[in-house]
């Protein structure tokens, strides 16, 4: 069986190197869960099978009134190991875990922007090395919430725009109407009043001869 340090010691491919973090990121979670920890963590402490599964070769309990500082220790000197294959990949793998965290601290800007592996969440390291003792794995599902999260209220967004843009196409065609009625009365009116004057001078003349020949 191989260790995480032999299997990058010939594997130079990066593209998969966010999966096998995230995978041993979530093994180490479930190890803490039990108050367990991987004691003098290194790419030598993490094997390799046939089939190409990572996971940790050595796990004990952890003292109750040290849990919390080994815990940590496990997330960041995981971190160091997995950026530390990423960086060292094209001139020999190196082991970062020994690497003090101030190091990593103090030129994590550089870092990022050496790191150009499609996937692999590079902002993570300026959250872990300024304290944050999240796991990789649940930074991943928290980015992933996040952008679903943006999606939706962006459709949300479009949808608002969609509803706000027919609500005032409607009421611009509602203020229309009324000048639309008062221009077809207006038209009605004009063609039908002369007929209607004629109309009331012949019932006038009508009635007056019918005076006079009555009268006669």
């Amino acid at each position: 069986m191989d260790t995480l340090k032999s299997y990058f010691s010939y594997e130079d491919d990066t593209s998969n190197i966010s999966d096998i973090y995230n995978n041993l990121s979530k093994q180490l979670k479930i190890i803490h869960s039990h108050n367990m920890v991987v004691p003098n963590l290194s790419s030598d402490s993490i094997a390799v099978d046939e089939d190409y599964n990572f996971s940790f070769a050595n796990m004990d309990f952890a003292e109750d009134n040290d849990f919390v500082l080994q815990k940590r220790r496990n997330i960041v000197d995981l971190a160091k190991i997995i950026l530390g294959a990423y960086l060292s990949l094209e001139t020999g793998f190196r082991d970062f875990s020994n690497v003090d965290d101030e190091w990593f601290a103090n030129n994590i800007n550089n870092i990022n922007e050496a790191v150009m592996a499609e996937g692999f969440e590079k902002d993570y390291y300026s959250e872990l090395f300024s304290g944050s003792d999240e796991y990789y794995s649940d930074y991943l599902d928290r980015m992933k919430q996040m952008n679903n999260l943006s999606g939706s209220q962006n459709v949300n967004s479009y949808k608002k725009v969609l509803r706000t843009a027919a609500s005032s196409l409607y009421e611009d065609a509602s203020e229309e109407v009324p000048e639309v009625v008062e221009s077809k009365t207006a038209s009605i009116s004009a063609y039908f009043y002369p007929i209607l004057v004629g109309l009331s001078l012949l019932v006038t003349v009508s009635v007056a001869i019918f005076i006079k020949i009555y009268n006669n």
